[in-house]
């Protein structure tokens, strides 16, 4: 699963991390957004995605 919120939305994240989720890097963020997400490139910018589970588990 996915989220998608505003990096600046702390308790927010802290929300999904407290519940197994983990923040996607920066370069996978962008194009995760532009995949799954119809926003314009300045929230893309603002913006971070969590995974749960972890996109990276099991590399």
């Amino acid at each position: 699963m996915l989220v998608g919120t505003w990096a600046a939305a702390d308790r927010a994240i802290s929300f999904y991390r407290r519940h197994g989720f983990e923040q996607v890097s920066p370069e996978r963020t962008s194009a995760l957004l532009k995949t799954y997400w119809a926003i314009p490139d300045r929230q893309i910018e603002t913006s971070v995605v969590l995974a749960n589970p972890p996109l990276d588990a099991g590399l």
